[in-house]
């Protein structure tokens, strides 16, 4: 009985479906016009005082110099160089081919076994042209 009532009387005050509390909105900008407004204001600022005071401040205070670098740096930074990422399978094989003759050479050289030897394992590899028509 005493949720009837309090639903009663809660009732006018409840939203119906699909209505806001503010119908009217947020209006449009207002959330970024403070952001915009500073880097406006920070821009001008640099342009007018920016290197003379990053120099003094890199002369004066330093630990703080390398904060304010450090601090416009990325978080992470994902630096890759592959040098055999350009090359076609032909180039790399070419390359294995290459490699693998001046080895098995030196090896034969230096009393080791034979090229002949050392290269029939070598030949019962696929090629790479191969391995990818079998997977």
């Amino acid at each position: 009985m005493a949720e009837k009532n309090r639903d009663k009387a809660i009732k006018p005050f409840r939203w119906n479906k699909g209505q806001s509390g503010n119908p009217k909105g947020r209006p449009m900008g207002a959330r970024t016009k403070l952001a915009e407004e500073f880097l406006d204001a920070l821009y001008d600022d640099w342009q007018t005082h920016g290197a003379d005071v990053l120099a003094e401040c890199r002369e004066t205070k330093p630990v703080d110099y390398i904060r304010i670098v450090t601090g416009l740096l990325p978080k992470e930074v994902s630096v890759s160089f592959d040098p055999l990422e350009d090359l076609s399978d032909e180039d790399l094989e070419r390359r294995i081919r290459l490699l693998t003759t001046e080895v098995l050479g030196t090896s034969a050289s230096l009393g080791g076994e034979s090229a002949s030897q050392a290269r029939e394992p070598l030949a019962q590899l696929p090629s790479i042209q191969k391995a990818k028509e079998l997977s």
